[in-house]
C-alpha cells in the first residue's frame, strides 16, 4: 500500500501530516484530507469521485504501490507516484547505486531506477571475493600476532575490517536488488511472455 503521510491530498494539494489527518478515499483510492473529503462531497457528479467529489478528469489514476529499494525509495522505469515520464537527474540516496535517481518533474518523487540482474550479481560477486579477502586477512593476523609485530596486526585488522565492510555491502545491496527490485513480470497478449 502507498504512504499516506506525507502524500499531497488529491484536492487541495497540500502535504498530509498524519493518519489523523486524511486517509486513502475507498471510492477512488486518492490520498485525501478528511476536511478536504467532507467539502467535496457534495459537488458529486458523473466525472467526479461519489465518495470525496474529488474530479477524476484531473486527479487521473491513484498513485500505485511502489516497490523501494534498500535505502526506502520508490524504485521504477517511470515516476511510481504518478507515472509520470519526464525526469531531471537527481543524487542517489543509495550508498551502492548503477545510475542516478530521478525526480519526477510532474510530482517532484524521487526514484530510482530497478538494479539491472546483471548489476545484482556483480554486487555479490564483489562481496564475495571482499569476504574471501577478509578470510585472508584472518590468516594474515594470526601469523602477525604469533610474530608479535604490532604495525602488521594494525594492517590485518584493518584491511580485514575494510573487505568485510565491502562485502557485507555488496552481498547486501546485490541480494536486496534480486529480491525487492524486480518489477512484476507481464505477460503478452498471446501468452508468451
Amino acid at each position: 500500500m502507498p504512504q499516506l503521510v506525507g502524500s499531497l491530498c488529491a484536492i487541495c494539494g497540500q502535504p498530509i501530516l498524519s493518519i489523523l489527518h486524511g486517509d486513502f478515499c475507498p471510492g477512488c483510492g486518492h490520498a485525501v484530507h478528511g476536511e478536504c473529503r467532507a467539502a467535496s462531497a457534495d459537488g458529486a457528479g458523473p466525472d467526479r469521485c461519489a465518495t470525496c467529489g474529488l474530479d477524476l478528469t484531473v486527479a487521473g489514476p491513484p498513485p500505485r504501490d511502489a516497490t523501494r529499494n534498500e535505502m526506502g525509495v520508490p524504485v521504477g522505469r517511470v515516476c511510481p507516484q504518478c507515472g509520470g515520464k519526464e525526469y531531471r537527474p537527481a543524487r542517489s540516496r543509495s550508498l551502492i547505486s548503477v545510475a542516478p535517481d530521478r525526480l519526477c518533474l510532474q510530482c517532484g518523487t524521487q526514484y530510482s531506477l530497478p538494479t539491472p540482474r546483471w548489476a545484482a550479481m556483480v554486487f555479490l560477486l564483489i562481496g564475495l571475493v571482499a569476504a574471501v579477502g577478509a578470510i585472508g586477512g584472518a590468516w594474515v593476523l594470526r601469523a602477525a600476532i604469533e610474530e608479535g609485530r604490532g604495525g602488521r596486526i594494525f594492517r590485518a585488522v584493518l584491511g580485514m575490517g575494510i573487505a568485510a565492510a565491502v562485502a557485507a555491502g555488496c552481498v547486501f545491496k546485490g541480494l536486496w536488488a534480486l529480491r525487492h527490485e524486480r518489477p512484476p513480470a507481464t505477460r503478452s497478449p498471446a501468452g508468451r511472455g
